[in-house]
């Protein structure tokens, strides 16, 4: 059974990229493309999604787990997509994911020092909040989408 970054480093080889090209298509750093190519990490599974799209191919076959390469959605075997068809989404980082947390969980405490919150003249309890928090999570992530796509300069959108 050959291992994903066995897999990777060949599907990179076949397209004739480099570590440095196929991470400028990710948003990544070459080293990560490197620890992926070594065995030493795995891509979240998002990545892992976009990576085997890329390369036309499934993901248990990116992940060694199928010998064939066929991407059972489109049943081609043909690994020569133009690197233009891939389309430039902007991505919620694990650093993102932290941040957005911890800024939810601050508004909470915040919430908590005030003396008194009320919805429609009812306290609010812990379900409240919980609710507020998770409502206030899907608005930071929602804004740093915008903001990612907006504000990206058009040269790191190749």
């Amino acid at each position: 059974m050959i291992s994903f970054g066995d897999q990777l480093k060949q599907l990179r080889k076949t397209k004739g990229l480099t570590q440095q090209q196929l991470a400028d298509k990710f948003y990544l750093n070459k080293s990560s493309v490197s620890r992926y190519e070594n065995n030493t990490q795995l891509p979240e599974n998002e990545l892992l999604q976009k990576i085997a799209d890329f390369f036309n191919v499934s993901i248990d076959y990116l992940l060694g787990r199928n010998e064939n390469s066929t991407n059972f959605f489109n049943g081609s075997t043909d690994l020569t997509i133009p690197m233009t068809e891939v389309e430039w989404q902007p991505v919620i980082t694990h650093k993102d994911k932290l941040d957005i947390t911890k800024e939810s969980e601050q508004m909470i405490v915040n919430i908590d020092k005030a003396e008194t919150v009320e919805f429609c003249g009812t306290p609010a309890d812990d379900e409240d909040k919980e609710f507020l928090r998770m409502a206030y999570e899907r608005f930071l992530t929602d804004v740093r989408i915008y903001n990612k796509q907006k504000y990206t300069p058009k040269k790191y959108k190749k």
